[in-house]
This record gives structure tokens, C-alpha cells and sequence, in this order.
């Protein structure tokens, strides 16, 4: 009979897809190179639901893991839709999260008074393995209540979890609309970077927007 104990979860509350000016997968690899093995290393076992194909049965998991995992990581960087969604909820009921970020991502304005673990998106060796050891701190310091939550730095009461089911549809509908935010992000992404290409000013393309409405 196995003596070995089922460790406990650890939410990793990340983008996923590729986005932004980062080279393709990186964020994977954020999460294969710093964040998994410095959850494991503070005893817990990394949890990441994959959003990439996004179904009933995903969002029931986010929602799942956000109320009932007993610790979780939240990844700033790029200021994803999806990931400040969840980690409001996870901040909601004053549940144990631990936040880190890249240092070229602007600082949240909402989170500023949480303690936050910064590491290189650059992923030298060096920084990776400096990244884990603070990363792993961080857990076991709010896991032992060493940490300050949101709804403790500004002394509100958490919420309450009600004993109503919340339907699929209104789940649905709330992780819908971070995504559609994220689309929208890129879409104007590419309309900027489609206009440096073709070497025309805002000024300059609006002029020629008001040339080709005359024609």
C-alpha cells in the first residue's frame, strides 16, 4: 500500500495563446520553465486548464479550480482579459493567490498594494532559476497567511458563496466576453501594425481615407 500523499492543487492562472510581441509559445514555456516547478517546490501541483479549445466543460473547471483550489498563481504579464477575470473572482472570496508578472508589463494599478513577484521574460538561465526560488517563497509565505489578499488590504468583507447554482449560460457568457475582449485587443494590434507598414501617419491615412471617399 503507497505511504505517498496526493499533493494539494495550485491554480495557474495564465495566458495561454500566444499574444502580444512575445515569440511564439512563450508562455508555455513561462509556465514549463518557472511556474510549474516552482509550484512543485513549494509541495503543490501545478494546475493549468487549457483554454485553448474553450467548451462547457473548460469553463465549468475554471470556475471549479477558482473557488476550490486551495492556492493559486496569477501571471500579470500582457494584462490578459481572461486572466484578470478570474483572478477577480479569485480575489472575490479572498482565496490564497500569488501574483507575478514579467517586468515588461506596466503595473496594475487595481493590484498595486499585493505583493508581486516579478521575473524575466527574457528566461536567461540565471533568471529562471532566480524567478522559481521567489516564486516558491511567495507560495509558502501566503500560504501561511504571511501574504495580504486584496480584501484584506482594503478591509472589505470576501463574498459568500451562494448555494444557488450559477447557470452554464451565464458562465458561458462571462468567459465569452473576455475573449471577445482579447480578440479585439489583437484585431486593433494589427490595424496599428498594418499602418506602420505602409509608412503613413494617422494624419496621412486619414487623408487618404478622405481621397478615396471622393473617388
Amino acid at each position: 500500500m503507497s505511504d505517498t500523499k496526493e499533493k494539494e492543487r495550485c491554480f495557474v492562472i495564465m495566458p495561454i495563446s500566444d499574444q502580444g510581441d512575445y515569440p511564439e509559445g512563450h508562455f508555455t514555456k513561462v509556465y514549463e520553465q518557472i511556474i510549474k516547478p516552482a509550484v512543485e517546490d513549494a509541495g503543490y501541483e501545478a494546475y493549468r486548464v487549457d483554454e485553448n479549445n474553450i467548451c462547457d466543460a473548460i469553463i465549468n473547471k475554471i470556475f471549479d479550480a477558482i473557488q476550490k483550489c486551495p492556492m493559486a498563481i496569477c501571471d500579470l504579464s500582457n494584462r490578459n482579459p481572461n486572466v484578470l477575470y478570474e483572478l477577480g473572482l479569485r480575489q472575490a472570496y479572498d482565496k490564497p493567490v500569488v501574483l507575478i508578472q514579467d517586468e515588461k508589463t506596466e503595473k496594475i494599478f487595481d493590484v498595486s498594494g499585493i505583493s508581486t513577484v516579478f521575473y524575466k521574460s527574457t528566461r536567461l538561465y540565471e533568471d529562471v532559476i532566480e524567478a522559481r526560488e521567489k516564486i516558491k517563497n511567495a507560495i509558502l509565505s501566503t500560504k501561511e497567511g504571511k501574504e495580504n489578499t486584496l480584501a484584506k488590504v482594503i478591509q472589505v468583507n470576501t463574498a459568500v458563496f451562494s448555494p444557488i447554482e450559477v447557470s452554464q449560460d451565464d458562465k458561458t457568457n462571462a468567459m465569452l466576453e473576455g475573449i471577445y475582449n482579447e480578440i479585439r485587443q489583437l484585431k486593433d494590434r494589427e490595424k496599428t501594425v498594418d499602418r506602420r507598414k505602409s509608412g503613413l501617419g494617422a494624419k496621412d491615412m486619414q487623408d487618404y481615407m478622405n481621397i478615396l471617399s471622393t473617388l
